[in-house]
C-alpha cells in the first residue's frame, strides 16, 4: 500500500517521556503511550489534513464539565475509546493547549493508520477494488468528505453517508486504503459484509409449532387475556408479507402494515410475521402475539442499526425483529460497526428492544461449533435469539453460538424454531425451521409482557413502555435453563416461560414486588435486604443499558455494574454467572451487562444484594432489577422514576453522562 507523507511524519514524530503498553487494543494491536506528546515533528507536515487525532488515556474517567471543557478549547470531537482513554480530534495548532488542560492525564499517543485497519483489509491486494465501511469521529455531509477524498488523492466510488451513526460506505482501490486510515477523521475501516438471509430449512422435521406456545406458557398467558392487543411490532425482512392473508386480516382491514420500497412478496417475511401475530384461523399457525400490529420493513432499504431509527421515526415502533444478518463468514464473535450502533440507537432510547437471530451456522462448513455468532447479533443492548429443536428439550443443531469475542454470553435466550408451521406468501401455510423462526417467536412472547406491564402502568393517555433493560432482566430472570446448569454459549439463559415473566410483572401491583428500576452514581454503592424464610432457590438478575463500545477494539462493556448477595449473618458471598474460556463459572463479571445470581439452596437467613457502580465511565447509570423473590417494597419501588421517565411514552431519555 501507498503511504502518504502524513503517514511517515506520524510514524517517526517524537513521543516524550517513558512510553508504556496499556489494555486498550485499537485494531488488533495494543497501543503504546506516552506521557508527553511532542509535536515539533509536525510543524513541517506537507498536508492538506492540518488536523490530528490522539488518544488520551486518564487515570480518572473523564466527566461531562471536562469533556465541555475540551471543546471550548477548539476539540473538534472527544469519543470514548476503551479502557479510561478517548480519541481526541483538534486542529494541530490547538493539541498542546488541549492535552495541557487535562489534569487526570495518563498517557497519549499518536493515532497512526496500523490502529485503524481490520484485520480483514490489511491483506488486500493493492488493485483490487473492494467496499469499505469508514467510521468517522465527527458528522461530515457527503460534499464535505467527498472534498477530503479528493485533496488527499484517494479515488474512491459508491459512496454512502449515514450521518447518524458517522459512518461512510465506500468502494476504493487496496492501494489507497492507508492512504484513507491516516485521514485524522477516520475513526476505523472495516470490509463492507453483504446482508441476506440467514438460510433457514425449508421442510417439515417432525412436529407442529403449537409445542412452541406450550413449552413456552404462552398458552397460559393467552388464557389471562393477553394477545398483544395495540401493540406496534416492526419486521424487518427480505420484503413484504403477504398483507391478504387470513390470518391477517380483519374484514377489509389488515393488521400488516407494509413500509417496503425494495423486495417482492416473501415467504419468509410472511411465515416471520405469522409466527408473530397469525389469528389462529388455523390453530396450529397462531402467532404468540395474535392481535398485534405489524409493520413490514425490508433490510434493503435499511438494516440493522439504520432500520431500528427508520422503525422508530415513521412509525414510532419500539420492537421489532430482525432475522437477517451477513451472508458470508465474517466478524463471527465480533463487535462490529453495526453492533455499536444498535447499542448507541438503543442507549439514546432505551425503551427500544431488538430481537435479532443469532444465525444456522453451526455446523456448517467452514465454522466451529462455538464463537461464531455474526457481529450486529453480538450487541450488548439487544437480545439475541437461539434456536431450539422440534420439541424445545435441547438447541437445535443449526443454531449459532457464542461467546463473544471479549467474554460475553451471547445468545441471549433461546426459543423453539424447528418445524414451525406458519403462513405462507401463497395464502397457506408453510414449515420452517430455523434461528429466524424462533426470534419472532420470542419477540412475541415479549410482546405478552409488554402487555401485561402496559396494563399495570399509568404514562399519559396510556400504559407506560417497558425499558429494555427491565424486559431484558424479567424474561433471563425465569428463563427455563436448556442444555448444561445456568446460562451457556449455545442456549444462553435458557427458553421463554411466558407465564413467569407475567407473573413476576404482576407483582410490580403488589405491596412486595420482584422488579425494581434504580440507578447508581459512578462510585456509588445501593443495597437491598430481605430475608429468606426458608432453603431453596433463588435467583436474581440485573441489566442495563450500557454505552456503545468501541469497534476498533478492545473491552466492549462501558459502563460496569457488579453486584453480589450476601449473607448479613454468615458473611456468605453469591456471586454472579461469569464465562471462563467457553464454561461457565461464578465470580466477579466484566464483561456482560447483565449479571444473573443464581443459587440452588440458599439457606434461610438475612441477606443483601449489593450493586456497586465503583466502575462507571458515565456520572450514573440506570438499571433494572427482577428476582424469584418479592424483595421490594411499593413504596419504595422506584415506579414514580418510571413514570417520570415515560411521561413522553416515545421521548427519548438523556442520559447524565460524558456521551
Amino acid at each position: 500500500m501507498k503511504r502518504s507523507i502524513l503517514s511517515v511524519a506520524l510514524s517517526t514524530a517524537i513521543l516524550s517521556g517513558l512510553s508504556h503498553a496499556s489494555d486498550l487494543e485499537l485494531g488488533g494491536k495494543r497501543v503504546e503511550f506516552s506521557k508527553k506528546l511532542s509535536l515539533h515533528a509536525l510543524e513541517s507536515l506537507d498536508s492538506e489534513d492540518k488536523d490530528i487525532t490522539v488518544v488520551v488515556k486518564t487515570y480518572k474517567p473523564l466527566n461531562r464539565v471536562q469533556k465541555d471543557t475540551l471543546y471550548k478549547l477548539g476539540a473538534k470531537s472527544v469519543t470514548y475509546s476503551g479502557e479510561n482513554s478517548f480519541y481526541l480530534l483538534s486542529s494541530r495548532n490547538d493539541i498542546d493547549t488541549l492535552l495541557d488542560s487535562i489534569k487526570d492525564l495518563d498517557g497519549v499517543a499518536l493515532l497512526d493508520f496500523k490502529y485503524k485497519i481490520s484485520n480483514d483489509l490489511k491483506n488486500v491486494a493493492l488493485n483490487d477494488v473492494i467496499r469499505v465501511k469508514v467510521e468517522l469521529l465527527k458528522s461530515l455531509n457527503e460534499s464535505e468528505f467527498k472534498t477530503i477524498l479528493l485533496n488527499s488523492g484517494i479515488d474512491a466510488s459508491k459512496i454512502k453517508v449515514s450521518n447518524d451513526f458517522n459512518i461512510v460506505e465506500l468502494n476504493i482501490a487496496g492501494i489507497d486504503i492507508e492512504t484513507l486510515a491516516n485521514l485524522s477523521v477516520v475513526k476505523y475501516i472495516s470490509k463492507y459484509h453483504d446482508i441476506g438471509l440467514i438460510k433457514p430449512f425449508s421442510k417439515k422435521i417432525s412436529s407442529d409449532d403449537i409445542y412452541t406456545a406450550r413449552s413456552t406458557n404462552a398458552t397460559e398467558a393467552w388464557s389471562g387475556g393477553l394477545d398483544g392487543s395495540n401493540i406496534k411490532v416492526g419486521i424487518v425482512d427480505e420484503g413484504q408479507a403477504k398483507r391478504d392473508h387470513v390470518e391477517f386480516k380483519e374484514g377489509a382491514v389488515s393488521r400488516v402494515k407494509n413500509r417496503v420500497g425494495k423486495g417482492s412478496l416473501s415467504l419468509h417475511t410472511t411465515h416471520v410475521a405469522g409466527i408473530i401475530a397469525a389469528k389462529g384461523v388455523d390453530s396450529y399457525a397462531r402467532g404468540m402475539a395474535n392481535e398485534a400490529i405489524i409493520y413490514n420493513y425490508s433490510y434493503q432499504d435499511a438494516y440493522f442499526a439504520s432500520a431500528l431509527n427508520s422503525l422508530y421515526n415513521k412509525d414510532k415502533i419500539l420492537v421489532s425483529n430482525h432475522s437477517y444478518g451477513f451472508t458470508d463468514r465474517a466478524d463471527l464473535g465480533s463487535y462490529n460497526s453495526d453492533a455499536s450502533s444498535e447499542d448507541s440507537v438503543i442507549y439514546n432510547n432505551p425503551y427500544i428492544t431488538m430481537f435479532v437471530a443469532a444465525g444456522n451456522d453451526r455446523g456448517r462448513s467452514g465454522y466451529a461449533d462455538t464463537g461464531i455468532i455474526k457481529g450486529a447479533a453480538n450487541a450488548k443492548n439487544i437480545i439475541t435469539v437461539g434456536a431450539l429443536n422440534s420439541n424445545s428439550s435441547d438447541v437445535a443443531y443449526y443454531s449459532s453460538s457464542g461467546p463473544t469475542n471479549d467474554g460475553r454470553i451471547k445468545p441471549d435466550l433461546s426459543v423453539g424454531g424447528s418445524s414451525i408451521y406458519s403462513t405462507s406468501s401463497d395464502g397457506g401455510y408453510a414449515y420452517m425451521s430455523g434461528t429466524s423462526m424462533a426470534t419472532p417467536a420470542a419477540l412475541g412472547l415479549a410482546t405478552l409482557v409488554m402487555q401485561e406491564y402496559k396494563n399495570l402502568t399509568e404514562c399519559g393517555n396510556g400504559g407506560c413502555d417497558m425499558r429494555v433493560d427491565l424486559l431484558k432482566a424479567v424474561l433471563l430472570n425465569t428463563a427455563v435453563d436448556k442444555g448444561s446448569s445456568g446460562p451457556d454459549i449455545y442456549a444462553g439463559f435458557g427458553m421463554i416461560d411466558a407465564k413467569k415473566a407475567v407473573d413476576v410483572v404482576k407483582t410490580i401491583d403488589e405491596d412486595l414486588q420482584k422488579v425494581k428500576m434504580d440507578s447508581i452514581a459512578r462510585g456509588g454503592v445501593k443495597e437491598y435486604s430481605f430475608y429468606k424464610q426458608s432453603s431453596g432457590k433463588f435467583k436474581v438478575t440485573i441489566s442495563w443499558v450500557d454505552i456503545a463500545g468501541n469497534s476498533a477494539g478492545g473491552r466492549t462493556l462501558v459502563n460496569d455494574i457488579d453486584c453480589y448477595l450476601v449473607n448479613t449473618e454468615s458473611g456468605d458471598k453469591y456471586y454472579p454467572y461469569v464465562l471462563s474460556g467457553l464454561n461457565i463459572t461464578k465470580g466477579e463479571n466484566h464483561v456482560d451487562n447483565t449479571e444473573q445470581i443464581e443459587v440452588d439452596n440458599l439457606p434461610v437467613g438475612e441477606y443483601k444484594l449489593v450493586v456497586s457502580g465503583k466502575n462507571l465511565q458515565s456520572s450514573k447509570s440506570d438499571f433494572a432489577i427482577a428476582s424469584s423473590k418479592a424483595m421490594f417494597s411499593k413504596a419504595n419501588s422506584n415506579i414514580e422514576l418510571k413514570k417520570k421517565l415515560q411521561m413522553d411514552s416515545f421521548a427519548k431519555v438523556i442520559f447524565d453522562s460524558m456521551y
